[in-house]
């Protein structure tokens, strides 16, 4: 990879067609990162900084871009807003949840490396936000708890601000007794 002023590029986002191998979001930091430690001010130098950018999104990431039209993308903010909607999905807390409460130290792994993915899949999870500390933790136990994944998905479809434990019973109920009467 380029180097400008000693200091190397970013990692290339996405080089070929799948998921990018770095969250959107962690990647950007990066970027927004290597401008600061080269001394280019993105107010100053937008131009500089938006090829900088493209050039760094790696090949199938510039495929992609150049199928946005051209006034969504033409300023570094409009880019980053556009990649950001193409790549960020927006997922139920309890997607994260789930997935924070099913992470288990890996044979070999150490803690340090096993504590700062916990920390990082927290982040997902919104626990600053938690009101009701005792429902969060049935509903939680409860997600991760049932058997049935069809009941789980209909619960991580559902809205975080509708859901809460009664509702995820309910649900799970209903479902229960549709299964009877077919």
């Amino acid at each position: 990879m380029a180097t400008i002023t000693g200091i190397p590029c970013p990692v290339p986002f996405l080089q070929v067609p799948g998921e990018p191998p770095v969250p959107w979001g962690q990647w950007l930091k990066t970027f927004d990162n290597y401008l600061l430690a080269i001394d280019l001010d993105s107010t100053k130098n937008e131009a500089r900084c938006r090829a900088l950018l493209i050039s760094c999104l790696g090949a199938e990431g510039q495929r992609i871009l150049y199928t946005f039209p051209e006034p969504d993308v033409a300023t570094l903010h409009g880019l980053k807003s556009k990649l950001k909607s193409y790549f960020v999905t927006v997922t139920s807390k309890w997607s994260h949840r789930v997935k924070f409460c099913g992470r288990r130290q890996r044979t070999g792994e150490s803690i340090e490396s096993f504590s700062a993915d916990l920390r990082q899949l927290a982040a997902s999870c919104n626990f600053e936000k938690v009101t009701d500390p005792l429902n969060e933790a049935l509903l939680g136990q409860f997600i991760n708890g049932i058997q049935d994944n069809r009941v789980k998905a209909k619960f991580l479809l559902e809205d975080d601000a509708k859901l809460d434990f009664n509702k995820a019973v309910e649900i799970a109920k209903e479902y229960e007794l549709s299964l009877i009467h077919i």
